[in-house]
Formats: structure tokens, C-alpha cells, sequence
């Protein structure tokens, strides 16, 4: 997904961990789960206050300390900035990157919570029921208000599960790990990787500031993609099992306690045109180039 960016609007992602990218960019690894941000750079740091700040949070990232959300203890502003250290270093940045001018900070749908299937869009209630979530709340408040303070636009991009080359339905077939777990009423949101970069650059490329879901136009159950998967592969799909049956990890668990539909209109008004606004049309697409595999090997799906 850097790599997309780089060659379009100068913009760095980090989902933790990662290896480090092309010196010339802020990197900060978020230690909340699978968060990162995104900062527009226009020049090397060198060896400047913030470029040695910045690997001092990315080395520190890796598992919660004392403060901060998922750590225990702690409370107010220090708490959050703690859970993304990049916040921290945010007037340094300005000052060591004169063209920074966009933040994107990439959330997660997660921080609705449950809606019992029900649609919702950035405006709905926020109801976090894990410490994970939590954080993920506080940090994007915290995101906001700092950014603003510095004159900074910031965008939080709410993203739905993600997938993609190597992660995907047809992968997790060919590795026989794909499973047909039926929940009745169960709808998860979902975006392919692809269109989170087109995301950033759409949003990072206008200057966009405020909070937008990032998820395809279709919610639905997760047995309906590996089917329509394993009809692309010509395979008999996994037989569904029923939730209850289903020995799950206390995240797993939790993960499928909640129940939304995400809507992504703000940001198709906005202007954005999802690349993949389904996942029928996604599975489809990497069938056919071999992407699915996610090892570079191209070719056709079939061979």
C-alpha cells in the first residue's frame, strides 16, 4: 500500500509492524492493533529532533506500556498520546517538514461496535466494548484536536475488514484454513486493500479533513464470500457450522459479537469511486491475474 502512495501523494502507512520505509517519510507504528497514520512528507528529516523521535516510537510500539489504554492506568491527553507517540511529535514534524500539510490516521469500523445490524455511518453512536476499541476511540479524538491545534488537516479513515492479495477467500481455500461459520442475522463490512490506498490518496491528494468509513458497498454474511469464492476455484466449499460450535479466541469472539452494517456514502459524495465496491467483483479480479496468491506470481487463476 506504500508503495502505491509513494508514487502519487508522498504518503507513508503504517499498520505495525512494518519494515521501515524510505527515509524521507515519518513512520510511527501504532501499538493499538492494526492502527497506523499516515503523514504527508515532502523532504528527508536528516538527522532532525522529530526523524529521531519518530524511530524512537516505532522501537517502543511493539506492546502497551503503563498509560495507556490497553496498558492499565493513566488517564487524560498523556494516556492517548501514548497510544499513538507520533501525536507527540507532531509540532516537531511541522517544523522539521515545512510541507506537511495532511494527516490520515486509519482507524477501524470496530469503534461502533454493536448496532444489531443495523446501518451506520460516521455520525452514529460509538460504543467500544473492548480496551482495544477504547484507544482506538481516544486516539482518533485525540488525532483530531491535536492536528487541528497545529493547523493540520487530519482525515480518520474508519476501515472495515480488510483483504487482499494473499488475504483473502481463494488463499485461505488453497491453504484449507477457510471456514463457513453461520451466525443468522451475522453481517460483516469489508475493503479491499486497494481501495484503502485509493482512499488516502483520494483524501491526502484534497486536503480532506474529518472521518470517513472506509468499507465496500455490500455487508453480508461471511459464508456467502467463500462460497462465491470456491465457485470461482471450481471447489466444493467448506460445510457451513453453526457459531455456537465454534471454538474462537476471546478476540474472535468479541469480533463477532458486534453486528453493523457501515455505510460508505460520505465518501463516495465526497467524490471517491471505490475501485472494488464488492467482493464478488475483487475475488474476481485476482482470480483472473493470479493476484490472489499474493506472491507475485501473476498468471491466471487457473493455472
Amino acid at each position: 500500500m506504500a508503495d502505491a502512495l509513494e508514487a502519487t501523494t508522498h504518503l507513508v502507512v503504517s499498520a505495525a509492524p512494518s519494515p521501515p520505509p524510505p527515509p524521507r517519510f515519518a513512520w510511527s507504528p501504532s501499538p493499538v492493533n492494526g492502527g497506523g497514520s499516515a503523514v504527508e512528507a515532502g523532504r528527508d528529516l536528516g538527522s532532525s529532533p522529530a526523524k529521531r523521535g519518530v524511530r524512537r516510537t516505532g522501537e517502543a510500539s511493539a506492546s502497551p506500556r503503563e498509560g495507556t489504554a490497553e496498558g492499565g492506568g493513566g488517564g487524560g491527553l498523556e494516556r492517548n498520546i501514548s497510544a499513538d507517540p507520533l501525536l507527540r511529535l507532531l509540532p516537531d514534524l511541522r517544523s522539521a517538514m515545512p510541507s506537511l500539510h495532511w494527516v490520515g490516521y486509519l482507524s477501524t469500523v470496530g469503534v461502533y461496535g454493536n448496532h444489531d445490524g443495523a446501518w451506520v455511518d460516521e455520525e452514529s453512536e460509538l460504543r467500544p466494548k473492548t480496551a482495544r476499541a477504547t484507544a482506538r476511540v481516544d486516539a482518533e479524538r485525540d488525532w483530531l484536536a491535536v492536528a487541528a491545534g497545529a493547523n493540520v488537516p487530519v482525515a480518520v479513515l474508519r476501515l472495515a475488514g480488510i483483504y487482499g492479495p494473499g488475504r483473502n477467500a481463494l488463499a485461505n481455500l488453497e491453504r484449507g484454513t477457510a471456514k463457513r461459520t453461520v451466525k443468522p442475522g451475522q453481517v460483516f463490512n469489508r475493503i479491499h486493500v486497494a481501495d484503502i490506498a485509493g482512499a488516502l490518496a483520494f483524501l491526502g491528494g484534497r486536503e480532506m479533513g474529518g472521518v470517513f468509513n472506509v468499507t465496500d458497498d455490500e455487508p453480508g454474511p461471511p459464508q456467502d464470500v467463500v462460497t462465491y469464492a470456491a465457485s470461482l476455484m471450481g471447489v466444493v466449499p467448506p460445510r457451513e457450522v453453526p457459531y455456537g460450535e465454534v471454538e474462537m479466541t476471546p478476540m474472535a469472539r468479541s469480533f463477532w459479537s458486534d453486528n453493523k452494517r457501515v455505510s460508505n456514502a460520505k465518501l463516495k459524495a465526497a467524490g471517491y469511486r471505490f475501485r472494488f465496491p464488492d467482493h464478488r467483483g475483487a475475488l474476481e479480479a485476482m482470480w483472473r491475474d493470479g493476484s490472489w496468491r499474493g506472491d507475485g506470481s501473476g498468471g491466471t487463476g487457473g493455472e
